[in-house]
């Protein structure tokens, strides 16, 4: 594995935004680093989701896709992060993982439809042409648009957890759970029914 100076590693660990300006810049030595630094972090978020015995060649894949997620479209993803706390950095870094391997499981499993809850918030089925596209539509959303949290219960729905089993994964209780699941179809809903998919004529 490839080292890098000393100085420069001390301060990309202790200065976020130093790291950051140089990741979005295609440094080689940045790029390093955080793969040295953060690696361990981004598989251990992976093995949350994929469970420790999925296949390793899997969670390399999975890895893959992660840090191709944050090189592509000019580092947009790297670009956003607004905080320079490494905590919160370490927080939206977990975020993004962890919804980048739902979704690498999502389409090795071939999730091709809403569960019932989710279909149930569409006011008119009949104006939905193509379920596939719409799914997609929801899902982007999800990534996109709402919190960590609220995205992260809609997600795990999408791969047919129940809510005990997504309390037990993000270590909350089921009241919380229901209500971060409660306020997320609100937002989900109020999506649907402004892009107008469903709406009634």
């Amino acid at each position: 594995m490839e080292f890098i100076n000393a100085e420069v590693y001390v301060k990309m660990y202790q200065d976020i935004s130093y790291l950051l300006g140089k990741l979005v810049s295609g440094d080689n030595d940045a790029w390093v680093h955080f793969l040295q630094h953060y690696g361990r972090f981004i598989y251990h978020c992976i093995n949350k989701i994929m469970g420790y015995t999925a296949y390793q060649e899997d969670k390399d894949e999975c890895f893959e896709e992660i840090i191709k997620a944050m090189i592509e479209d000019d580092y947009r993803r790297l670009k956003q992060v607004r905080s320079h706390e490494e905590k919160v950095f370490r927080s939206w870094l977990g975020s993004v993982t962890t919804r980048r391997a739902i979704n690498f499981i999502r389409v090795k499993k071939e999730i091709n439809s809403l569960p019932e809850e989710m279909f149930e918030l569409i006011p008119d089925k009949g104006a939905v042409p193509d379920m596939t596209v719409f799914l997609s539509q929801i899902i982007d959303y999800i990534e996109g648009q709402l919190n960590p949290k609220e995205g992260l219960v809609l997600s795990y729905l999408l791969e047919g957890l129940n809510l005990e089993e997504i309390a037990k994964i993000m270590g909350y209780g089921i009241t919380t759970i229901y209500n971060i699941k409660e306020n997320a179809f609100s937002a989900l809903r109020n999506f649907i029914n402004s892009s107008g998919t469903g709406e009634k004529n």
